[in-house]
């Protein structure tokens, strides 16, 4: 323990600043001369790293970037992935609510309300998005469609960290860039779930046994 504490604070606490600041480094060259890609590639990842806990780096990234630029590059094409997120869960609580599917209609609505409002995309993640293998492929495609529009737009910036909700789209510049990319993104996985569903063949046909009862019953 004697050793280990020194080396934590002398080698890894270092070793840690240098690369989170190579990391912002290499980000703001990417976005400064690929907006593009960098508009693309941001939504496209953090899909992989919020479940594993890996987007809080990027995270302290924006806060810096805020304190040292005064403004923040990363936050806007990152609202591309959280609406494509709420988007799919949107989706999931329409086939929910059609199918008269109890349980998954409480947990969507719940994700949802949480997403939309509160910018926050745990309850989408754990309680539908991970329990069910098809339905990522189908919210990428909104990230990715999201993404587009803010890179054809050059980026947004926002000068204050925020969580990306519905209530903090005005602190997005250019807002309607913003605006346009997030709801590209939504209403992208929102459809791609609606068509091609977020559940197996054995999924559906349970779903719809189910239903059959309920209408049974009534």
């Amino acid at each position: 323990r004697s050793i280990m504490i020194p080396a934590t604070a002398f080698l890894i606490g270092p070793l840690g600043v240098w690369l989170g600041n190579g990391l912002g480094i290499g980000m703001a060259w990417m976005n400064s001369h690929a907006p593009f890609v960098f508009a693309l590639i941001i939504p496209m990842v953090y899909p992989f790293l919020v479940p594993l806990g890996l987007h809080w780096p990027l995270n302290a990234l924006m806060l810096v970037n805020i304190q040292t630029l005064g403004y923040d590059f990363i936050q806007g094409p990152m609202g591309a992935w959280n609406f494509a997120c709420f988007g799919a869960t949107a989706g999931v609580l329409f086939l929910s609510i059609r199918d008269r599917d109890t349980d998954m209609r409480q947990t969507a609505s719940g994700a949802l309300a949480a997403g939309l409002f509160g910018g926050i995309s745990e309850p989408s993640l754990y309680g539908i998005h991970l329990r069910f293998k098809r339905i990522y492929p189908l919210m990428l495609t909104g990230c990715v469609v999201g993404g587009l529009v803010i890179g054809i737009g050059r980026g947004v910036i926002t000068h204050t960290f925020v969580f990306t909700s519905l209530l903090t789209i005005p602190v997005f510049s250019p807002m309607a860039v913003y605006g346009l990319g997030i709801a590209a993104a939504f209403f992208t996985a929102f459809l791609m779930v609606v068509f091609f569903d977020y559940r197996t063949k054995e999924q559906k046909a349970e779903a719809r046994a189910k239903k059959s009862l309920l209408e049974d019953d009534a």
